[in-house]
C-alpha cells in the first residue's frame, strides 16, 4: 500500500490575507484539516470569507466560502402597562384656581 505524502498545505482567508496551516486528518489519511476561527459580525450585513487552498506555496484555485451571519440586535419584548386609575391632589381648588398634581396609576398586564 502506498504512503500518502502531502505537500505543505495552507488555507488562505482572502479577506484577511492570513494563511492557516493544515495538518493530516486523524480520521481520514487522505485529508488535511484546519480549524479557523472567524470574528463575531457586528455589521447589519452578513460577512462572506473566501478560503483558498495553497499547496507548496502555490494557489490551487480551489475555494470555498464561509458566511458569518448579520448581527441582529436582541429586542426586548414590549409590555404596555394599562392605566388603572387617576388622582388629583388637591382635588378641590378655591375660586382663585391654582395648581394640582395629577397621578396616573398603571398596572402591568397579565403575562401568559
Amino acid at each position: 500500500m502506498a504512503n500518502f505524502v502531502y505537500p505543505k498545505t495552507q488555507i488562505l482567508v482572502k479577506e484577511t490575507n492570513v494563511f492557516h496551516d493544515a495538518i493530516q486528518s486523524v480520521t481520514d489519511p487522505t485529508q488535511m484539516t484546519c480549524a479557523i476561527a472567524f470574528p463575531a459580525n457586528t455589521d447589519a450585513a452578513a460577512k462572506v470569507y473566501t478560503l483558498e487552498v495553497y499547496t507548496a506555496d502555490v494557489a490551487t484555485g480551489i475555494t470555498t466560502a464561509v458566511t458569518v451571519a448579520a448581527y441582529v440586535a436582541p429586542v426586548e419584548p414590549t409590555v404596555e402597562y394599562q392605566a388603572a386609575g387617576v388622582t388629583a391632589d388637591p382635588a378641590n381648588l378655591t375660586s382663585d384656581g391654582g395648581s394640582t398634581t395629577v397621578n396616573v396609576t398603571f398596572t402591568a398586564p397579565a403575562q401568559g
